[in-house]
């Protein structure tokens, strides 16, 4: 049975580089901003899949190829040729003729289906998005409560000598709640969870300019209540990936200072150097002597392509930021760590390579009388991908 979306799947921008829904063809200008996904979807066999060079990083950050999920992705994408709107998996826009949407693990991609070379069908990819499903539980604060010897869900709460743990993308609370022990190493009374599910890290737009969802507002609200009510104790905050984002909205939403607050970022995937401004101007400290304030693991892909895009002034940021007297020796060493490698940007270089290609190859020039042939002298997504 066909399935349909009854509104945009994202906001009202999204494919918003693709004719619109009367027209089924592109522009040569638009054609450059494309390039072949794979190897195999050079419309050898089935229609021809090309991507925007634009959705680069943040489709690297989202699928490592180097895993059995990457890979299935991959694949379920190059199906794509020979899929159909009542495919599974395939969701059609009823709003915007042509344009549809495919569910993938951890991500929904919308393409249009328009003429390309030699009037032939080709699959168009505009856009993609984080989908992250998992966890269901309430958004907001949990505390430990010693009776029921479980966490439980409270609106507002004194947070005295507590650490407050933010959590990214994750698999719903449960997993959240272990990461966040793993983290700080604390009781079940000194450790609070301020809990972000998986529905409104996709709509933080860290990849993307998109406003913010109503969800973002809400939970960042919530979280600017919770600091000011707690503003004269003494409260640690530890957001990791997309909980510094969270954690960077709700400071927006507190005048003044924080003084008795002190912060530890974890692979933060946010602005880190304007976080860093926040969290100087709001007079919040680094919350230990023993690991660096900032703490890059090298094991988030989305965060080590996101420092790539944003390394030096990451850098720059870090020495700026003192942290003689808590835990200079670490901080130091991860300064030094991002110097070392501040020269290498594999992600960016592929990028350029990739807009280098679709430039010059804006179609694959075969003649009628022969059978569609792959443009070898274009560098696929895929294999720039590998490269990272």
């Amino acid at each position: 049975m066909l399935k349909t979306m009854a509104t945009p799947p994202r906001s009202p921008k999204a494919l918003s580089h693709l004719p619109n829904s009367t027209n089924t063809f592109l522009s040569k200008l638009d054609m450059t901003e494309y390039v072949y996904f794979s190897e195999q979807t050079k419309g050898v066999f089935g229609k021809a899949v090309k991507i925007k060079v634009d959705l680069f990083p943040r489709f690297a950050a989202l699928v490592d190829p180097k895993t059995h999920v990457g890979q299935t992705v991959i694949r379920q994408i190059e199906n794509l040729r020979m899929l159909n709107a009542a495919s599974p998996g395939v969701h059609a826009n009823v709003n915007s003729a042509f344009r549809f949407m495919l569910k993938l693990p951890d991500m929904q991609l919308f393409y249009a289906v328009l003429d390309g070379d030699q009037g032939r069908k080709e699959i168009f990819i505009g856009d993609l998005k984080a989908s992250f499903d998992k966890g269901e539980e309430k958004a907001g604060l949990y505390l430990y409560d010693s009776f029921s010897n479980k966490y439980n869900a409270c609106k507002q709460a004194f947070l005295q000598e507590r650490a407050v743990y933010i959590n990214g993308q994750c698999g719903g609370f449960n997993d959240a709640l272990k990461k966040a022990e793993q983290r700080t190493g604390l009781s079940k009374e000194r450790l609070a969870v301020f809990y972000v599910p998986g529905n409104v890290v996709n709509s933080l737009g860290v990849w993307s300019s998109a406003s913010q969802s109503q969800s973002v507002k809400e939970i960042g609200s919530q979280l600017a209540e919770l600091i000011k009510f707690n503003r004269d104790k003494k409260v640690s905050w530890v957001p990791e990936a997309e909980g510094a984002e969270i954690f960077s909205n709700a400071l927006v939403g507190v005048n003044g200072t924080v003084k008795g607050h002190k912060y530890w970022l974890i692979d933060p995937l946010t602005n880190t150097p304007a976080l860093l401004e926040t969290l100087k101007a709001k007079e919040i400290k680094p919350s230990t002597d023993e690991v660096a304030p900032v703490t890059y693991t090298g094991q988030n892909r989305a965060i080590n392509i996101y420092i790539e895009s944003r390394k030096q002034a990451i850098i720059d940021a870090l020495k700026m930021l003192s942290a003689k007297g808590n835990a200079e020796y670490p901080h130091q060493q991860m300064v030094a760590k991002l110097e070392a490698t501040a020269g290498s940007a594999p992600m960016s270089k592929s990028k350029q390579a990739l807009t280098n290609i679709a430039a010059l190859n804006p179609r694959a020039l075969t003649p009628k009388s022969t059978a569609s042939a792959p443009n070898k002298a274009a560098l696929s997504f895929i294999t720039a991908l590998q490269r990272v």
